[in-house]
């Protein structure tokens, strides 16, 4: 899948995701929040694994960084919902401003980063990144949080694998 359509998929999953947690009653919300937040969590790491280092490594210090600023709050916001109690009564107020900013993420990044990713990257550079994101998020899903040595090392396989295919199929001439 294109690295760009998978973001766009993920946000829209994210963001119903939090809207459910919204609506679920106190007892629902304990489990409906670890479950989001999980997902939240896998996909800001996949985008700072597979995305990101991909646009650092095509255009080094012209990568523009309002991006990363946004994806750091949503981290930040994640860390402090993930220490809260549920019942607390700010906790559907911290999720509802999760909600809003990774909003306004997805649309800065479908303003400013897509497309500059459709200048620098090739449809089939897009499908490498995108293929690399959903391999990560699915050895995040699938691997309990202790065994994350595995999950990476699964990753540094598929990565390696990438970087090959990658470099025997890259007609670069920009």
């Amino acid at each position: 899948m294109d690295a760009l359509e998978l973001v766009r998929r993920e946000h829209d999953r994210l963001d119903a995701g939090l809207a459910t947690l919204l609506r679920a009653s106190p007892q629902a919300r304990e489990p409906a929040a670890k479950g989001i937040l999980r997902r939240l969590s896998g996909y800001l790491l996949a985008e700072e694994q597979c995305l990101y280092p991909a646009l650092f490594a095509t255009l080094g210090s012209a990568t523009p960084l309002e991006p990363l600023t946004d994806h750091l709050r949503l981290k930040r916001l994640v860390a402090e919902l993930l220490r809260m109690d549920t019942p607390e009564a700010s906790f559907a107020a911290c999720v509802s401003n999760l909600q809003g900013r990774l909003r306004s993420y997805g649309v800065r990044q479908q303003h400013s980063l897509f497309p500059l990713m459709h200048g620098v990257f090739s449809p089939g550079e897009l499908q490498l990144i995108g293929g690399e994101m959903q391999l990560f998020l699915g050895a995040n899903r699938r691997f309990a949080p202790g065994s994350a040595a595995t999950a990476k090392a699964l990753l540094e396989a598929v990565r390696a694998l990438l970087a090959s295919s990658a470099q025997a199929t890259r007609p670069r001439a920009r």
